[in-house]
């Protein structure tokens, strides 16, 4: 991408179509996205983060009880962030759900979220690390102590991802925080309607140099795929207020 071509991210496509299982036995029936948390959806709260940071329209990537997802939508009251959606017929999984959506944008680099977790980050700086490493993809990687529930990342000093590391308890190390900048043509060059895991079939193919790039940023870092970090959410979002008031916000783009 030429660096004199400043790309603008002023739209996010957010991956909402996973089952939840784990969370079944404190949610039953519900998508996790909508787990309450501070009195609204969690998916409410990804919302606000991104419209502080100059986003202006999101395409919600919808499979499991979507119908839930869309009725709840009403109840958000941003009233100029336009969301849309689209719904998959079948399970795709998140590269598969990601490809599926493609259509419903013209950008040719893409900001991805996963709807199921949450770190302060900037948009400005995040697409700033895109634009001049020249990637393929970046991601967003954070340090945690336990990582057990997550594989861990190889990162370069250029930033540079050289491999993925599997799942091993008692881990600790830099993960991939859920968060996105792909370019088009990557995306375009899957199978369509094809399940496919962005975690799994897909990043882990991008460890030649300049293909993937990781920005790390502190966090704090919460994935509510679990009950017991599902438990911690309220708290973790009330102690966030302040910090988050010191990112780059409506002037991110």
């Amino acid at each position: 991408m030429p660096q004199d071509k400043p790309q603008t991210t002023a739209e996010a496509i957010l991956l909402a179509g996973g089952l939840g299982a784990r969370l079944a036995s404190v949610l039953p029936g519900q998508p996790k996205c909508l787990a309450p948390v501070l009195g609204r959806p969690f998916l409410f709260h990804l919302f606000d983060q991104l419209y502080g940071q100059g986003v202006r329209r999101i395409v919600l990537s919808l499979g499991y009880r979507s119908d839930q997802i869309i009725s709840a939508l009403v109840d958000y009251r941003q009233t100029d962030l336009k969301i849309d959606h689209l719904v998959e017929a079948a399970p795709l999984g998140t590269g598969g759900g990601l490809r599926h959506v493609l259509g419903q944008t013209g950008h040719e680099s893409l900001l991805v979220l996963n709807a199921d977790s949450y770190i302060p980050f900037s948009l400005k700086d995040f697409s700033a690390f895109h634009r001049q490493g020249k990637w393929k993809t970046s991601l967003v990687s954070v340090f945690l102590k336990d990582a057990g529930r997550f594989g861990l990342l190889e990162i370069a000093p250029t930033g540079q991802v050289r491999s993925f590391k599997e799942k091993a308890a008692g881990s600790s190390g830099f993960i991939n925080a859920g968060i996105y900048l792909i370019e088009r043509e990557l995306l375009a060059a899957l199978p369509e309607n094809v399940p496919l895991s962005l975690e799994r079939d897909i990043l882990p193919t991008l460890t030649a140099p300049g293909q993937l790039g990781a920005m790390c940023v502190p966090g704090p870092f919460i994935d509510i795929g679990i009950p017991e970090d599902f438990a911690r959410a309220e708290s973790f979002l009330a102690g966030l207020k302040s910090l988050e008031e010191r990112l780059e916000g409506p002037n991110a783009l």
